[in-house]
This record gives C-alpha cells, sequence and structure tokens, in this order.
C-alpha cells in the first residue's frame, strides 16, 4: 500500500476534507481504515493524536506505520468508499497553543540558563518538560515573564526544511540522531529570537495565538528539573478555579485575597493552642478515670468513642499505673474498634498477638505497651475478654 498523503501540516487550521477509504481491518478495540489522504495528526513529537469523525464514526486514534496513517474507528467501512471527515478543532487548537507554548519556554530555558530540554509531554492536566540540569532559583518566575513577553510580540512561528549542508551550519534544538539530520528532509520550526527546533508536531502561527503562559510548578527529577505548565485557554480555565477558590476562603477567613496565607498560619497558631488545651483537658479526664480503679487491680477494661491512638495511649498508661493490664478500645469508622493494651509484667506484645489472632485484629509495640485494631464488635470483644480473664467490662 503506498504512504498515505498527509496535509495535516499544509492546511493544519482545515477542520472539514474528503478521502477515499482504501483499506479497512477490524482490530480489538474498533476497526483500522486507511484513507488516500488525511489533515488528522497521527500521534509524534510529543504531541496527542486529533480526534474527530470520518463518515460519522467517531475517530478515537490515529497512528503513523512506514508512512501510512491508521484511524482507528467504532464502525467499518468499505474500500473506495468516499468519505467527509471532520477535525475536532477545539481539541487540535489546544494541542498547537501547548506544544507551541513549549517551544517559547524551551528556547528561553536554553538561551538564557543552557538548560536543554531532554523531555516533553502534554498530559490531560499539565504540559511538562524536563531539563537535563537544575534550574537556578527563582528562575521560574524570570522564565515566565520572558515566555509571555514573546507572546505579546506576536512572533511569526515558521516552518523551513533546510537542505543537509545548511542545517549543518545551523544552532538549533533536537534530539535526532546524527544520520537523521544528515539524511535530508528535517522540519525546523523557528520562532525568531526565541527558539530554534526540529519538530514534527503542528503550531500556532504566531506567538500571539498561545495566549497565557503560566508556569505552575517545578521539582528536581533524574538530576534535572520537571517543570509543569499551561497555556492558553487551559491557563485560563486553571487562573478562574483558583481565583474562585482564592475568593471562597478568603471569604470564610473573612481577610483579603492576598492576606490569606496570613490568615492561615493565625488559623493554624490558634488550632495549635487549642489542641494543647484539650490534650491538657483529656488527659485530666483519664486521669480521673483512672483514679476510680483500685490500686492492684488485675484488669481493667474501658471503651470510650472518638479517641485518638495517642488518646488510647496516654489513656491506657495512666490506667496501668493502677492496674495490671489496661486495655481501652474506641470504636472506628469501620465498625472494628481501635485498641491500646498496658501491662506491668511486660507482657503486653503477647497479650496483644493473642487477642489479634481471635478478634481478626493487627498490631503491635512493645513489651509494655502495645497498639492496633480489631474488626469486632463491642459484643464479640466483650465476650473473647470474658473467656480470657472472667473479668468485668466497664
Amino acid at each position: 500500500m503506498k504512504e498515505t498523503e498527509k496535509l495535516c501540516y499544509e492546511f493544519s487550521r482545515d477542520t472539514l476534507f474528503c478521502a477515499t477509504v482504501l483499506s479497512c481491518g477490524e482490530i480489538n478495540n474498533g476497526y483500522d481504515i486507511v484513507l488516500d489522504k488525511t489533515y488528522f495528526y497521527p500521534e509524534g513529537g510529543g504531541q496527542p493524536h486529533d480526534t474527530g469523525s470520518i463518515g460519522g464514526a467517531r475517530v478515537v486514534d490515529v497512528r503513523e506505520r512506514g508512512g501510512i496513517v491508521y484511524h482507528t474507528v467504532d464502525k467499518p467501512f468499505v474500500s473506495g468508499e468516499p468519505v467527509a471527515c471532520e477535525i475536532d478543532w477545539e481539541r487540535r487548537f489546544g494541542f498547537m497553543q501547548q506544544h507551541t507554548g513549549e517551544h517559547i519556554v524551551s528556547g528561553i530555558l536554553l538561551k538564557m540558563y543552557g538548560l536543554s530540554n531532554v523531555g516533553f509531554h502534554i498530559g490531560a492536566e499539565f504540559t511538562t518538560i524536563d531539563t537535563d540540569k537544575q534550574l537556578p532559583d527563582g528562575a521560574m518566575d524570570i522564565v515566565e515573564a520572558r515566555s509571555n513577553q514573546a507572546v505579546y510580540e506576536n512572533l511569526p512561528v515558521e516552518t523551513i526544511f533546510p537542505t543537509p549542508y545548511a542545517l549543518s551550519q545551523m544552532r538549533f534544538r533536537s534530539k535526532l540522531s546524527d544520520e537523521s539530520l544528515q539524511s535530508g528532509g528535517v522540519r525546523v520550526v523557528e520562532i525568531p529570537g526565541v527558539d530554534t527546533c526540529a519538530c514534527c508536531g503542528l503550531h500556532c502561527a504566531q506567538t500571539g495565538e498561545v495566549g497565557l503562559i503560566k508556569l505552575i510548578a517545578s521539582q528536581p527529577y533524574k538530576g534535572g528539573t520537571r517543570i509543569y505548565m499551561l497555556f492558553g485557554a487551559k491557563a485560563v480555565l486553571d487562573y478562574n478555579a483558583k481565583n474562585k477558590a482564592a475568593y471562597a476562603i478568603s471569604a470564610m477567613l473573612s481577610s483579603k485575597p492576598g492576606e490569606t496565607a496570613q490568615a492561615v498560619e493565625a488559623l493554624k497558631s490558634e488550632n495549635a493552642a487549642l489542641r494543647a488545651s484539650l490534650a491538657e483537658f483529656k488527659n485530666l479526664v483519664y486521669a480521673g478515670i483512672a483514679a476510680t480503679i483500685a490500686s492492684g487491680t488485675a484488669f481493667f477494661v474501658k471503651f470510650m468513642d472518638g479517641l485518638s491512638p495517642d488518646d488510647l495511649r496516654r489513656f491506657a498508661l495512666l490506667a496501668g499505673e493502677r492496674a495490671e493490664t489496661a486495655i481501652i478500645f474506641s470504636a472506628d469508622e469501620s465498625g472494628g474498634h481501635k485498641y491500646a493494651l498496658n501491662n506491668k509484667n511486660e507482657n503486653a506484645r503477647n497479650l496483644s498477638a493473642e487477642m489479634n489472632a481471635s478478634l481478626n485484629g493487627r498490631g503491635g509495640g512493645s513489651a509494655v505497651l502495645a497498639q492496633g485494631t480489631v474488626k469486632a464488635s463491642r459484643e464479640d470483644i466483650e465476650s473473647y475478654l470474658r473467656g480470657v480473664y472472667s473479668a468485668k467490662i466497664s
């Protein structure tokens, strides 16, 4: 079969075209059809494939193998059948914005800081690039400002196919092998003064079409830096969502939107003070209950709702000052119980293990204090404890 005539570069802004089906084969998730020509962009160069429709069938994947473009659709066609095709322009243009924006950011990273782009991915949530070296502190804001300046200048995004000799004299970014570069036919995308890169993706015609560029976050990655970015409509949607959240938070905190961080810090300090006061009050409650235990009591057990693991530990230790063995239980969300077990004879770990085995539990600890959970009701726990300890349950 002859190679598909690929017109996505020449007519990158056209979304409607007619073609003829050359072949149709059934695959696991639908049908792969080959057209005599296509405007659909097959996945490649870090840019996802186009979607849309062919003859009313939904296009879910587009791939190129050996110069032939395969379109995965959800219904079969007959060879020789003429079909009307439509490309999802909103999806394509969004990817064009992301891809062109990546060129701008990558070119500026290289020119300003000597960082090379060694990885690029357009994801559902963010576009990311990976650099070969660490991004200097404070560079994110500078790169973002310079990238948006390139958008304001509305520079042309030009595509050239230099001869092998002209290519050898050019300075440009590329992940192509030397053999590929020397063979000719390399497509170079150039944004004057910003970036020159060998690339097979689809791009905006002018940098102004990219719209807002926002560098969201960065993190160390394989000796370099991974940068998370948004461009155009996706950046605006992200800003709108965060702006709404910021104003909602400012209303809840009764503070100005620009002062919410300080308000949260004050709230955290207040919360820490309240937690300390609550812990002190709880200790008084636990100590009061423990004081009612007769000194030398062999066994003490208590069920109390709403206790955290730390509460259980502190209560069990206080009760253990009066009883040889003290176990405190608190119901959890799953219908089971958390517990802390204190034993003066340094047998807590063994007692805990025996209880876990009988009550479908898990946990561990030291010889004198063990903690864990059991998947058992209060009735089942009480029945087990009476059988083992013959003791009164509080």
